[in-house]
């Protein structure tokens, strides 16, 4: 069945012989009109829009591995920018990074008019305006990337390979490549506003893998155990179990059994400072899917200093009280102690005197006992954990 050719090739071809007056019998001369330094310029700026064609170039070649083919990507003014496919194919066309498709200097081709009308166009065989590419196939369609990037991806090939579907093909995977460009660059915003969060926060933040790698760990965490972050990141949290070895046991009961832990008190000893925290560790889940572990630690040291404090300042109290009321027990016995002691000395009576001295006896062994339980009390033993 014959292909019916499209205005815009027929317009296209006239442009070629009567405005650039150029031999549909000549091989077409494909200049290059940007510098060296220019290429590599356009090329970082389309740095990841490439990146990723080739990507699904590697996919679109498996299913096309009996098809000679070429992808040509484009920039907003047909400047070749990267050419991924057939050496031979590459050699026989004599396409390289930098050549323009522009019409006035490649004549008719898909590249050129996909940009000027703004819609994917196939150009085939006798529809390109020399003839030695009569054998030749280009399906070509624009990409628009949110930044303002334009350009072109052109699927080449030959025409006995080539299909209607190419162009679809070739759609397809510009739809595709938009949506993972788009989807890089609100991930990128997104771990922005969390790496913003994350260190804007007063609390150390460690964040871990399924596996236990180590994937976040801000600047508060940083202070807490005196470890940098890039000396950290990608390695796994038992590679630090001796230095983290008052937390590390939780965060791997955590990767192992899911478990969650919350307000665990612990101590960060250095040479300048010791700090308390209460440490959180809590598994982190996408849907249903355990995907690793999220550690905080809460500075509470004012609050710790605070209670000591005032645990401090109750046992003075106590101490105080306990100290009145040793006064006042002593004092009861230093009554008669003394009562007996002045009788003694104004009326020594030798037959009521071991009677007297038993008193004084007894109350001194009661001074005493008073004192001994005072000492003990003041002296507190640590209290044993039960067994």
């Amino acid at each position: 069945m014959m292909r019916t050719e499209s205005w815009y090739t027929l317009n296209s071809k006239y442009n070629c012989e009567h405005i650039y007056g150029m031999d549909p019998h000549a091989i077409p001369k494909l200049f290059q009109i940007i510098t060296p330094e220019e290429l590599e310029e356009k090329k970082q700026i389309y740095a990841e829009l490439i990146h990723l064609t080739k990507f699904f170039v590697k996919k679109l070649f498996f299913f096309l591995s009996e098809v000679p083919a070429m992808i040509i990507i484009t920039d907003d003014s047909c400047n070749v920018l990267k050419v991924m496919g057939n050496e031979d194919l590459k050699k026989k066309i004599g396409i390289n990074e930098g050549i323009s498709f522009v019409e006035k200097y490649a004549g008719t081709n898909s590249i050129f008019l996909c940009l000027n009308h703004n819609q994917p166009i196939q150009v085939k065989g006798s529809e390109h305006f020399h003839d030695a590419l009569h054998n030749i196939s280009c399906s070509s369609c624009k990409f628009s990337l949110n930044n303002g990037l334009t350009g072109t991806i052109t699927l080449m090939t030959t025409v006995d390979k080539s299909s209607s579907f190419h162009l679809g093909l070739v759609s397809s995977a510009v739809d595709s490549i938009e949506r993972e460009i788009e989807l890089n660059k609100k991930n990128k915003q997104l771990n922005l506003f969390n790496q913003i969060i994350i260190n804007s926060t007063k609390n150390g933040i460690i964040i871990t893998d399924q596996n236990g790698i180590i994937t976040d760990f801000n600047e508060a965490a940083e202070s807490y155990t005196g470890f940098k972050r890039q000396d950290v990141i990608g390695y796994s949290i038992e590679t630090y179990e001796d230095e983290f070895k008052g937390f590390s046991h939780y965060i791997e009961k955590v990767l192992k059994d899911h478990e969650k832990f919350e307000n665990i008190e612990i101590h960060f000893y250095n040479n300048k400072f010791t700090k308390v925290c209460l440490f959180d560790a809590l598994p982190i889940y996408d849907g249903d899917q355990f995907i690793g572990a999220f550690c905080q630690f809460r500075d509470i040291t004012d609050r710790f200093e605070l209670e000591q404090q005032v645990i401090a300042n109750e046992k003075l109290s106590i101490i105080g009280k306990m100290s009145a009321s040793l006064a006042h027990e002593i004092r009861n016995p230093l009554t008669p102690i003394s009562g007996f002691l002045h009788l003694l000395e104004n009326n020594f009576d030798s037959s009521k005197s071991p009677e007297y001295f038993k008193i004084i006896n007894d109350e001194l062994e009661r001074m005493k006992e008073l004192i001994n339980n005072f000492v003990i009390v003041s002296k507190p033993e640590a209290p044993l954990k039960k067994k």
